[in-house]
């Protein structure tokens, strides 16, 4: 049990997100105190092991030595070795503050390290039809994850990524610093870690790559110790990959990775037939597949069972004119439905 002591002025904060962690958090413990004198007599009393004080900076001024890690109450989270002090955002969800404390505590490696591990199911998307959705349904099964209380990568693969169509952030950083670990064969935790970053839908997401030529120099190897580290340290329930159309490299390293896999195309002619061409494909059928492939119908003008389909996503038209996912969710119950009713397949 990963033990913390929690110290914050504000009694809202202190007793919800006590509350929130003590139902949803089981392998953290938290000492919660709104008073500074008692939160620090129980600190230097205490006969615990503390793994972390998570408090307003000026109380972490106050303690002397580094037995544990020290997490500074802020409006933005930031870790690692490049930061002059480790800070945590709490003005956020419940999830997504113990899922940046859990990094935290892996980034400073250790005991702290080993307890932030945990099983992420790695779900590529992929198709055999140009235009089937893949990014909307991956990014969307991501978004609808994070609404039921998990935590969520999306983890874009396409050899030209776009994701303005999905949703709005501001990267902080950018893949060069990733690329180059990988390549060096460096420990990438802490890289990956700080390279990370949460946009407003609380999706876990990371930078694209600056040219076709940067993501096609990634070996098996370089994919396999991203995704063991985001799954192993990033504390997240779910990776979806997005690929571009096709099957070809790096779609087979990350199936072989994967605990399932969902194949997605339109509901039209062109897309039934392209399903029709690969379920007859031996190279498809033949893929390094680790669990269930899932086949979901996208653009359905109707929502009725489709033969050979697991999963039907209803037609929207403001995803067609640019509406970021998130809005589409939150303004079309049947769309959200439907990606609530596959991520539920998916466990």
């Amino acid at each position: 049990m990963t033990q913390i002591l929690l110290y914050c002025d504000d009694d809202y904060f202190v007793e919800s997100f006590s509350n929130f962690a003590s139902a949803h958090a089981t392998d953290l413990e938290f000492y919660s105190y709104t008073n500074w004198h008692k939160a620090m007599e129980t600190l230097n009393t205490a006969k615990k092991r503390w793994d972390a004080v998570l408090a307003d900076p000026e109380f972490l001024d106050e303690i002397s030595g580094e037995k544990f890690l020290k997490l500074a109450i802020s409006e933005e989270t930031r870790f690692g070795a490049e930061v002059e002090r480790t800070t945590i955002n709490i003005y956020q969800p419940g999830n997504a503050i113990i899922t940046d404390i859990l990094n935290a505590l892996a980034v400073a490696g250790g005991k702290n390290g080993a307890r932030a591990q945990n099983h992420a199911r790695v779900i590529p998307v992929l198709s055999g039809q140009g235009g089937a959705g893949c990014s909307v349904v991956s990014y969307a099964l991501a978004a609808a994850a994070v609404r039921s209380g998990k935590n969520a990568v999306y983890l874009n693969l396409e050899y030209v990524p776009t994701t303005q169509h999905l949703y709005q952030h501001t990267f902080t950083s950018d893949m060069d610093d990733l690329l180059f670990a990988l390549k060096d064969g460096r420990d990438i935790a802490p890289t990956v870690m700080n390279t990370l970053e949460r946009n407003r839908d609380g999706v876990l997401v990371l930078p694209g790559f600056h040219s076709l030529n940067d993501m096609m120099s990634l070996t098996q190897q370089n994919l396999q110790t991203l995704l063991s580290v985001l799954a192993e340290k990033a504390s997240v329930d779910y990776i979806f990959v997005d690929f571009s159309a096709g099957f070809g490299v790096p779609c087979p390293w990350v199936l072989e990775e994967s605990v399932a896999a969902i194949q997605v195309y339109t509901d039209t002619q062109a897309g039934w037939a392209k399903l029709s061409a690969a379920q007859q494909d031996p190279y498809i059928q033949e893929l390094p597949l680790r669990g269930s492939l899932f086949t979901v119908i996208n653009q359905c003008r109707k929502r009725t069972e489709k033969d050979g389909a697991d999963a039907v996503i209803p037609f929207s038209e403001s995803l067609q004119n640019g509406v970021l996912v998130s809005d589409v969710q939150n303004r079309n119950p049947a769309f959200l439905q439907a990606c609530m009713e596959l991520l539920n397949k998916l466990n």
